[in-house]
């Protein structure tokens, strides 16, 4: 009797989560399907049954690691607003943590295996748009609501928070030691204090 999709999903997230998991022990090229398969505590069998290669099960793999990151951001702002809402997004996104370090590691090592491959970088490209989009949206809603210096652009600025997150997030990955959590939330919020020209909601005064 065939699984029900529900429960076939379900697996298909168990054994791509294994595979995260060997991939930051040994490395994506040494991430081979018997080793996943053990963690995942399936055969090998099965897991060729739920993904028909290896860059598919990897690529299924990626896109968990992005929906669980949405998934975060989404119940981290849900109740804010304003830049109190895109702190949280950024609080969410740095590696001040090792759940975010590990989920760093990881998509680091795809966006390299994408370097030369026309079909991963497209799907790459495809999510980093959605992530600069994301960003783009919260600070121009800042715009909409007067918080904004006059001459912000939130396309540029977007483009340049995103890079600054990505570019942070590869240097603690790298060298862990080299910033600690409250240097990156110092750096993010110097970027939105210099940059954006908007006071952060514990340092606005009255007078």
């Amino acid at each position: 009797m065939a699984r029900p999709k529900t429960d076939h999903d379900q697996r298909r997230t168990e054994i791509a989560r294994a595979a995260c998991d060997v991939i930051l022990e040994l490395g994506l090229e040494n991430a081979r399907l018997s080793e996943i398969a053990m963690r995942a505590g399936v055969t090998t069998g099965a897991v060729q049954h739920y993904f028909r290669s290896k860059e598919h099960l990897l690529l299924y793999a990626k896109n968990d690691l992005f929906d669980q990151l949405y998934e975060r951001i989404r119940a981290a702002s849900a109740e804010l607003k304003g830049v109190e809402r895109l702190l949280a997004i950024a609080y969410v996104i740095l590696p001040t943590n090792l759940e975010a370090i590990k989920a760093f590691r990881v998509l680091e090592a795809f966006r390299g295996r994408a370097i030369g491959n026309n079909s991963l970088l497209r799907i790459q490209h495809k999510r980093d748009r959605n992530s600069i989009a994301m960003i783009e949206a919260e600070i121009s809603g800042l715009a909409r609501d007067g918080l904004l210096a006059d001459d912000v652009n939130p396309a540029r600025e977007a483009l340049a928070f995103s890079a600054l997150l990505d570019g942070l997030g590869a240097t603690v990955i790298a060298a862990p030691k080299a910033f600690s959590a409250a240097d990156l939330t110092a750096i993010v919020e110097r970027f939105i204090e210099r940059a954006l020209g908007v006071a952060l909601p514990s340092k606005n005064t009255d007078g």
